[in-house]
């Protein structure tokens, strides 16, 4: 609801536990694999788009390496059952990656304030 009346400040907290917890979940060995790298990718795209609506590139940055890390990590001590999933979360964060490295290229240029894109989800 934050989000959606664009209260990124406010909204932060309540996806920066989402988010924590999405990694702690990863972890746990009573948590399916599949699921929480789902969560954990939603999750840090939520972040990472609300710091880059707040103009806090290199935090977004960030939340989508570490992501990305943590699902590296869990993919390579998985079976091969769950690494399709695991798979398909790391590439969808490479390639939003991508999107607001060029968003930021681009707003960097232009000097012009945040342009809104479409959420991945």
């Amino acid at each position: 609801m934050l989000r959606q009346t664009e209260q990124w400040h406010r909204a932060l907290p309540y996806i920066g536990s989402a988010f924590e917890a999405a990694s702690l979940l990863l972890g746990s060995i009573d948590i399916d694999t599949q699921l929480a790298a789902t969560e954990l990718t939603s999750s840090a795209l939520l972040l990472a788009d609300n710091y880059y609506r707040m103009g806090r590139f290199r935090h977004g940055r960030e939340i989508i390496k570490q992501a990305i890390t943590l699902l590296v990590e869990t993919q390579q001590r998985t079976d091969v059952g769950g690494s399709a999933r695991l798979s398909g979360c790391i590439s969808l964060l490479h390639k939003k990656l991508t999107e607001f490295l060029h968003m930021e290229r681009q707003r960097t240029a232009s000097g012009s304030l945040f342009q809104r894109a479409a959420m991945v989800h």
